[in-house]
């Protein structure tokens, strides 16, 4: 029943001291549910915040890294420069904790806009397993997804390297 459903209710069939009593409990229970909201939406804002945090300092990491290949005269050229970004790539995830912890793969999956990556590339096989859902696996996608995204908005093309910009100074 709808508070204001609820208050018509105790206004038709209540005495007015018990009605007046039962009206401040049901405002004061809407503003719980109203804080409780708050707090709920404070909280998935600050989950975001940090994953996304995560998100740019791995990202940033991996460049900062291939720029230091391009000016060092490490990296060769062509596919074996993408092959190393894109197993940098890999291994930045693969070891994060984001994928490797069950609660920290939930949280970042309630965060990122790539939760269906996984099946696109993969499909449904592997999803779960014996023990339920592959939160890691879902996860690892995701975040990969992610931070080849964020590569991309900094100026790191994920399938041309060498095209990576950079001022050229140490």
């Amino acid at each position: 029943m709808s508070r204001l459903a609820e208050i018509g209710s105790l206004c038709r069939n209540g005495r007015p001291n018990r009605t007046k009593t039962m009206i401040l409990k049901i405002i004061s229970r809407e503003e719980t549910r109203a804080e409780r909201e708050r707090s709920l939406n404070d909280a998935m804002g600050e989950i975001r915040r940090d994953y996304f945090d995560d998100v740019r300092d791995a990202a940033d990491s991996i460049k900062d890294e291939l720029i230091g290949r391009l000016k060092d005269g490490e990296a060769e050229a062509g596919d074996s420069l993408r092959n190393w970004l894109m197993e940098r790539i890999d291994q930045t995830i693969d070891g994060s904790g984001r994928v490797i912890y069950t609660f920290e793969a939930q949280k970042g999956l309630l965060c990122t806009d790539n939760g269906g990556a996984y099946f696109d590339e993969f499909g449904e096989e592997g999803a779960m397993d014996a023990d339920g859902i592959n939160w890691s696996r879902l996860m690892y996608a995701a975040y990969r997804m992610d931070v080849i995204e964020q590569l991309e908005s900094i100026g790191v093309d994920v399938n041309d390297p060498d095209a990576t910009e950079y001022d050229g100074k140490d």
